[in-house]
């Protein structure tokens, strides 16, 4: 893992703000939210005042990252008794899961990732597909709080 510098909130919010806001509509606006900000209000507040760093990490640094505290994550993890992506990233469910086989056929060149610690926030499904296909190519950079 290399830092590349520190990060302000507003640049960790941007990116995940734009990762997210296009992909997940559908989502939020069957679930009552206004906007992606409304979906997301509950996990920013608790981010938006922490110290950030951005590193460069390889695809081996995945392996001990662990899936955050969101509601079908959280179900995953209690079934199989982990909270290891490496290992969630091989249960069933994920198997010919449309997602994981959409980033297959077309995965970025660079992917930012958002954590606490090792407890990924924002990149799930990138960072599953990276586990399940090694041979992918592509930048990882994470945002970390300090």
């Amino acid at each position: 893992m290399q830092i590349i510098k520190k990060a302000s909130w507003q640049e960790v919010y941007e990116s995940w703000k734009k990762d997210e806001e296009n992909i997940w509509q559908e989502h939020f606006t069957r679930e009552g939210y206004n906007n992606w900000d409304h979906f997301r209000e509950e996990q920013i507040k608790d981010l938006k005042n922490l110290d950030w760093e951005l590193h460069k990490i390889t695809a081996q640094d995945l392996q001990t990252m662990e899936c955050g505290d969101f509601k079908h994550w959280n179900q995953l993890a209690e079934k199989e008794g982990t909270r290891l992506l490496k290992t969630l990233s091989q249960v069933e469910h994920f198997q010919n899961h449309p997602k994981i086989e959409a980033l297959k056929k077309d995965f970025p060149t660079k992917i930012y990732l958002i954590a606490m610690g090792s407890t990924l926030i924002e990149g799930h499904h990138r960072v599953v597909t990276l586990i399940q296909n090694p041979q992918i190519q592509t930048e990882i950079f994470l945002y970390q709080n300090l």
